[in-house]
């Protein structure tokens, strides 16, 4: 009998998926405006503007005599770290700066754009890197950003930030991941499929033995990466959330950015892109 049940719940979810499939597909051709894949954002960028590109890794988005590349490795070591993970690294680019601590002040150009996909909720210091991110745009420049939306990604427990939490890590002149940020990253987080998270299947969290067993070992990971850095998500957004949180920075002049255009995230997806342009 449980396992009649447990066949008719895979079969109701994959129902429900494969509407929700179809459902997309008819949206994306009723609004074709609607950016619904990276290449599509990237596409807005001009093409003969210089531009860099943050954190590229083993999958670039912008390429051309126009593009240079940040990273917090150089090519050689982007290469070892893919056959570390078992992925590709055929398309690592030639890195033309690098940081091993993600400091942007090595980056000694101008550029008309700056982009970067899945970078900014990595920032122990948001306000800080809008700030570099400021300092190496010519005037009227934009900062182009992939962001992952809490709603529909593994983040979806965690609440998004607020902006007295992004104006305390700034004062505090954070550079390291909070032993918070470690927890809610190893211990409170779920599944990455946005169709189940639209599905209202958020899938569950940690509980009991389980729960403390990994929030003891998120507190020894911390302990031992004290000066190092620790690969987590440091802030949790919506595309309405991000957006007001800009504005609202810029509005107590703490960074030198205006929001120009917000693309929401789209159904079954979970990014959304956002367009920000200097203000002298």
């Amino acid at each position: 009998m449980l396992l009649v049940f447990k066949v008719f719940v895979k079969l109701y979810i994959l129902l429900k998926s494969g509407l929700l499939f179809i459902i997309t597909r008819l949206l994306n051709l009723k609004y074709p405006l609607a950016i619904r894949h990276k290449h599509q954002f990237v596409n807005l960028i001009p093409e003969d503007s210089s531009c860099l590109e943050i954190g590229p890794f083993n999958k670039p988005l912008l390429a051309g005599s126009d593009v240079k590349y940040f990273d917090v490795l150089d090519q050689n070591g982007l290469i070892k770290r893919a056959g570390e993970l078992n992925i590709e690294s055929e398309l690592i680019p030639r890195i033309d700066f690098v940081s091993e601590i993600g400091d942007l002040k090595v980056v000694n150009e101008k550029f008309a754009g700056v982009l970067s996909s899945h970078v900014v909720e990595h920032q122990p210091n948001l306000i800080a890197h809008l700030q570099a991110v400021a300092d190496l745009l010519l005037d009227s420049g934009r900062y182009f950003l992939i962001i992952p939306d809490r709603r529909f990604s593994f983040d979806y427990f965690l609440a998004e930030s607020s902006l007295a939490q992004v104006v305390a890590a700034n004062v505090e002149l954070r550079k390291t991941h909070t032993l918070a940020s470690v927890i809610e990253h190893r211990c409170l987080t779920t599944h990455n499929n946005p169709y189940l998270h639209l599905l209202g299947m958020h899938g569950k969290p940690m509980i009991g033995q389980e729960l403390a067993q990994a929030v003891n070992l998120a507190r020894a990971e911390y302990q031992n990466n004290l000066a190092g850095y620790i690969d987590v998500h440091a802030w949790y957004f919506t595309p309405s959330g991000f957006a007001a949180l800009i504005n609202r920075l810029f509005e107590i002049e703490l960074i030198k950015f205006k929001v120009e255009k917000v693309y929401p995230t789209t159904l079954g997806k979970l990014e959304f892109f956002v367009i920000l342009r200097k203000v002298s």
